[in-house]
Order: C-alpha cells, then sequence, then structure tokens
C-alpha cells in the first residue's frame, strides 16, 4: 500500500489524502542496509611540523636583512614561533549556537508544496519539541520518502510535524538528494527545515558532490553537517574529512558553495597530496578553476620523488605568510608572500637556507622559483652567503642565479656573496652583476664589475674587520672546496693612489694570502 500526501504552507484546509494501492511492498530492510564509508584517517603528525613557522632565524643562528652597499650580517631578527599543531577536535567550535550566525541569508519565497510517500502512514498528535507543543505528526514507514523543491529525503522512517509541515526528522540511516547540485547527502540521522529550506545531520554524516563542469567528485565526512538548499551551501564541523582526485584536506570546520565550487577550511587545515604536505590558518579552495588560496602561517613541505645519494628524502620546506597555488594538469603555479614586517619567505632545504620577501614557483614539484627582494641564501655546508634583490633557481640543473636589480626604494643593488671559514669568521666579499652559483659543484661565477675584498684576520665572528686588499676584475670564480677565488678578465689590486694589473689574481680567504699571475704591471 503506497500513501502520496500533499499539503499546502499557506491553506491549514486544504491538504488531500490520494491512497494508491500497489501490487507488491517493498521490504524496509534495504533501507537499513547502507554503511557509511569507513572515516579516512589523518596520518600521523611527522616532525618536520616542528619546524618554526615565523623564525627567520637560520640553523647557525644569523638571520638575512635588507642588503645595502656595505652589508653588516648576523643582526638577529627575534623570531615569533609558530602556534603550536594540535589535533582537531569537535569541542574547538561551538555547533548549533553558531549555526544561526553563520548560515547564508535567505530570502522570503513563496513556499513550494511537500510530498510524502512510503508504505504505511500514521497521522497522530506528538509533541514537537521546537514549539513545545503538540503537533499533528504524520509518520511514514517503510520507502519513506519527503519532496520538496529541488531536495528529496528519503529513510526508512520519517516523521513530518507542524500544520504546515514544517520539520521532517529520521532517526534512522537517512539519504537526501539535492538534485539541482547533484550532490548527495548521508547520515545516521537527518533534519529537514521548511522554512529555512535546510537540513541538518550528524551520526557520521557524508556528503558525495559531483562538479557536472569538471567531473571531478568531492567527499566529505564530519562530526555534523548542514546544508543550505537555496544558496547551495554545506557547513561541516568538527574531524572534517574533505577528499578529492587531487588530495585529501582535514579540518574542523569546512564550508563548501555549489555556485563557484569553491571549499573553505578552517581550524588547523592540512592538505596532503602525495608527499606533499600544505598547512596554513585558512585555506580557500576554488576547485573549478584549481586555485588554492593559503592564508596565515603557510607551511609546504614538498618531498622529491628521487632520494639522495644517502638514501634519504629530499624535502623542500617553504613557509610564508600568503600562497596563491594554481594546480593545473601539466603546470603548477605558487606564489608565496610575507606581509608581516621583519618576516620573510623562508625555504628549507637539507643543504641551503634561502629567505626572500616574495616567492613565484612553477613546474610539477616547483622546480623552478623566482626570488624577489631582500634575497638571501645561504649554503650550510660550505659557509658561503649570497644576497640580492632578484634571482632564480633550477631544481633540474641545480643552480641559483642573482642578478642586479633595483630594490623597493628605486636604488640599485647588486649581489653580494660572503666567504666564511669555518669559524664563521669573514674573510672575503664579491659583488658583481650577476651570479651564479653551482649547487652540485658548490663554485660561484662572478660577472660584470667583480669587486673583490680580502679582509684581515677578525677577532670577532660575523663582523665584516678591516680590508686587507681589493681587487677589480670583469670575471670571478669562488670555489668552495678547494676555498681559491679566481679573478680574471683583466684584474688588477687598488689601492688609495695606484694598482697593479695582472692576468689572474688568486685569492686564498683561509691564509689571507694574494697571488698575481703573468703579465703583472704597475706599482704601489
Amino acid at each position: 500500500m503506497l500513501f502520496f500526501f500533499q499539503r499546502n504552507g499557506h491553506h491549514k484546509s486544504t491538504g488531500i489524502l490520494i491512497i494508491v494501492f500497489w501490487g507488491s511492498l517493498w521490504s524496509h530492510c534495504s533501507q537499513n542496509s547502507w554503511i557509511r564509508p569507513e572515516k579516512i584517517k589523518p596520518p600521523e603528525v611527522l616532525d618536520i611540523y616542528k619546524i618554526p613557522v615565523n623564525s627567520v632565524t637560520s640553523k647557525y643562528g644569523e638571520s638575512p636583512i635588507a642588503v645595502k652597499s656595505e652589508l653588516v650580517p648576523g643582526i638577529a631578527i627575534d623570531p615569533k614561533p609558530a602556534p603550536e599543531i594540535h589535533k582537531a577536535s569537535s569541542t574547538d567550535i561551538p555547533v548549533k549556537e553558531q549555526n544561526k550566525e553563520e548560515k547564508p541569508a535567505t530570502k522570503k519565497e513563496k513556499q513550494s508544496p511537500v510530498f510524502y510517500s512510503g508504505n504505511l502512514l500514521l497521522r497522530e498528535k506528538l509533541l514537537f519539541k521546537k514549539t513545545g507543543k503538540d503537533e499533528l505528526t504524520i509518520t511514514i514507514r517503510g520507502s519513506g520518502r519527503v519532496k520538496h523543491d529541488q531536495m528529496q529525503m528519503d529513510s526508512y522512517e520519517i516523521k513530518i510535524m507542524g500544520d504546515n509541515s514544517d520539520y521532517a526528522v529520521s532517526d534512522y540511516p537517512v539519504t537526501i538528494r539535492d538534485f539541482k547540485s547533484n550532490t548527495v547527502l548521508k547520515a545516521g540521522y537527518g533534519e529537514f527545515i521548511r522554512d529555512e529550506n535546510m537540513a541538518y545531520f550528524n551520526k557520521n554524516p557524508v556528503v558525495v558532490h559531483d562538479d557536472v563542469k569538471t567531473k571531478d567528485r568531492s567527499t566529505i565526512t564530519a562530526d555534523e553537517m548542514m546544508r543550505y538548499f537555496s544558496t547551495g551551501t554545506t557547513i561541516g564541523y568538527g574531524h572534517v574529512v574533505m577528499v578529492d582526485e587531487k588530495g585529501t584536506g582535514y579540518a574542523t570546520k569546512v564550508t563548501y558553495t555549489d555556485s563557484d565550487n569553491r571549499a573553505v577550511l578552517e581550524g588547523n587545515p592540512r592538505i596532503y597530496e602525495k608527499k606533499n604536505i600544505y598547512l596554513a590558518d585558512k585555506m580557500t579552495l576554488y576547485r573549478e578553476k584549481k586555485i588554492a588560496i593559503l592564508e596565515g602561517n603557510v607551511r609546504v613541505f614538498l618531498t622529491e620523488e628521487k632520494k639522495d645519494s644517502k638514501g634519504r628524502e629530499v624535502v623542500t620546506v617553504i613557509t610564508g605568510d600568503y600562497a596563491e597555488y594554481r594546480y593545473g594538469e601539466t603546470v603548477k603555479v605558487a606564489e608565496f608572500q610575507t606581509r608581516r614586517k621583519n618576516s620573510f619567505v623562508y625555504v628549507s632545504r637539507a643543504d641551503s637556507d634561502t629567505y626572500c620577501k616574495r616567492l613565484i614557483a612553477r613546474g610539477e614539484g616547483l622546480q623552478e622559483m623566482e626570488l624577489f627582494e631582500n634575497i638571501y641564501i645561504l649554503d650550510i655546508e660550505n659557509r658561503t652567503r649570497l644576497y640580492g634583490e632578484y634571482g632564480t633557481y633550477s631544481k633540474q640543473d641545480k643552480r641559483v642565479k642573482v642578478f642586479t636589480r633595483p630594490n623597493t626604494g628605486g636604488e640599485i643593488i647588486h649581489p653580494v656573496a660572503y666567504y666564511y671559514n669555518k669559524n664563521d669568521f669573514i674573510k672575503g666579499r664579491i659583488t658583481g652583476e650577476i651570479f651564479d652559483r653551482d649547487l652540485d659543484k658548490k663554485v660561484t661565477y662572478a660577472r660584470g664589475n667583480v669587486d673583490f675584498h680580502l679582509y684581515e684576520r677578525s677577532s670577532e665572528p660575523l663582523t665584516i674587520p678591516t680590508v686587507q686588499s681589493e681587487a677589480l676584475s670583469e670575471w670571478a670564480q669562488m670555489d668552495d672546496q678547494k676555498k681559491e677565488v679566481h679573478l680574471s678578465g683583466r684584474p688588477y689590486l687598488k689601492n688609495k693612489k695606484s694598482k697593479i694589473f695582472a692576468a689572474e689574481i688568486v685569492a686564498f680567504p683561509d691564509d689571507n694570502r694574494l697571488e698575481l699571475n703573468n703579465s703583472i704591471e704597475g706599482g704601489m
């Protein structure tokens, strides 16, 4: 037997009950056979999370500062440690108390009729908790169904309360479909509030959204959810897990909007994509445009497919305040920025530390990078530092280049390289128009108006001592492993009153020694 009931929300007296007999009955057992997918558990928190987010202090204690003509390294900038990462908890965010403030604004529209169907219908007076009064209640059992506009609610048993069918609730596994946006919601408990045109879920709710344009599917689970059908918005709280074809995201709150296919993750959000990890205070994902906006304490961990010579994974860590990430099918572009005073975008690798104000990375795994403003690069093993205003990095060629460029004040800034010994005493300094550093060979090449300073022995580390000798040339090569600096291209030694030219000048900074070779002329 099938009951079909329609009630008009504006005229209480126009209810119509139509009874149609069927030849066969549906078994309600099939309605109880739905089992929710296993909840995805986030991987364990890695030790790399312990890296300070806002720290601008390198592994050796020194910090970058703005590069001027006389740079004094070693001036510390007070670091601000990152907030401690904690696991998501449903107690972090109040749920029902905040729902009224967060629900999207809806226009008061003419109410559409509500349709019911099922195998058994009961009509009685029951206590309606919302009004605290006995209200007319329609109970539908066995293949119960409620339809309203674009929404359809299915469950073994559904109770419809209120004179105008104001409220529908099911304590059994329930499925709600939004046909307009091709979204399906399942849970162990569900409510539908007609006046607000919204549904509330708990007991392991799951939302599945199939995007018609991109053909992508996303699945969201949480402790509890709300669905607003007028605006196509789904809000989930507590232990949020979002899965799509690109990766898995975790948070304590998610707001998903169908109109622009946008998901906002808040409350310790993090995304896992293959071996890469993305962390921030807030993440906004435009899934159709394939753009991700990361805001506040941004941390990105990129793991290379190939391991190093010792069999260890090579991880690049990028931190900043803001990042815009475009993830196309073939080319990826990410822009990282810092918007706080005395803060830097920080790139950390096993062999080097890099700081700058803005960074643009391109390619799968971010193979190519551009560095802007207040660049500071430290080669950890060989104690070499590069400074400049614009630079590039190629992961494939393993080369870093730094170029002459005006700073934000319009002043022309030449790149600078400092050579330190193992005790952190500055031994040499080179300026030029272009620097090209081979990261494998540990060799730095300087071209154009090269100026080399050899310093006297210093009594304090990380301070610039008195200049012992100054040599100028058009080309220089600084070899970290041999601990030599070769100057060519008509190089010459210079003092206040004279010059000495040679075919080649070789400096040995550790020994405070210079050699002039071939075609020597001039005097001191």
